[in-house]
């Protein structure tokens, strides 16, 4: 079985390689993702959000439910346990 055995491509370890090395020169060794949340803190009373919550994701590909789960949880103590919004 052949198929396209005559075309030239680029090998997918080089161009790997040379992503890594331009991503660690524009981004340098410490870089690390951050996602966040956010929520108007006025409007907090008695430990209910009368607001929405914002998530902002800067694209971590490893970023999992679990971590999402955390974010929300420190929502708590910042003295949230109720949010009526979105």
């Amino acid at each position: 079985f052949e198929r396209r055995a005559n075309d030239l491509f680029y090998p997918a370890s080089n161009t790997k390689i040379l992503t890594s090395i331009a991503a660690l020169k524009q981004l340098g060794a410490d870089f690390q993702y951050e996602t966040s949340v956010h929520a108007v803190p006025d409007k907090v009373i008695n430990g209910t959000l009368n607001g929405d919550v914002y998530m902002i994701f800067r694209g971590d590909p490893s970023l999992t439910s679990q971590d999402i789960m955390k974010l929300l949880s420190a929502l708590k103590t910042q003295g949230i346990h109720t949010i009526n919004g979105n």
